[in-house]
């Protein structure tokens, strides 16, 4: 059974472990990996994280199954969208639905704060995710361009209308 619990303050070292290890996951086969170390170390520090967990428009969620932290969603509430920011996920649970799960989270927050569309950010060469995004509705409406490391990448910027 999938699950989600709030993530609380006492929890950032657990936090920023799972997000450096979901994070170099993902990305080392599409990135050089001195870039993805440098940004992961950078991002995904505690001090850098408790800053985001004080945010009051923001909030993370673990995902658990069977009660183990396998990966978690961050969003961000805005006047009119709710912002998924983050659905890292560890290598062995993917494909499990969690993903899925967490998208219907992100869905039902919204929907209880009245706000009626979805934006994401995903990195154009990350091809799975952006299939995975597409299918549960997302259409791409512009791009923009981040550093990772020392080198820059397109990101895609996707919303859905719930």
């Amino acid at each position: 059974m999938i699950k989600t619990s709030k993530v609380e303050l006492g929890d950032l070292t657990a936090l920023s472990k799972l997000s450096m290890q979901s994070y170099k996951e993902a990305f080392y086969s599409l990135i050089d990996h001195k870039n993805v170390d440098s940004y992961a170390d950078q991002v995904y520090q505690p001090s850098k994280l408790k800053t985001e967990l004080a945010a009051v428009a923001s909030d993370f969620y673990f995902l658990k199954t069977d009660d183990k932290i396998c990966g978690y969603l961050k969003i961000t509430k805005e006047h009119d969208f709710l912002e998924i920011n983050r659905i890292y996920m560890l290598r062995g649970f993917k494909g499990l639905g969690i993903g899925s799960f967490a998208m219907k989270k992100a869905e039902e927050i919204a929907r209880e704060s009245k706000i009626h569309r979805l934006v994401l950010g995903v990195l154009a060469l990350n091809k799975p995710a952006i299939s995975f995004y597409s299918k549960k509705g997302f259409v791409e409406y512009s791009k923009t361009s981040v550093n990772i490391g020392d080198d820059p990448f397109t990101l895609l910027l996707m919303d859905k209308r719930i």
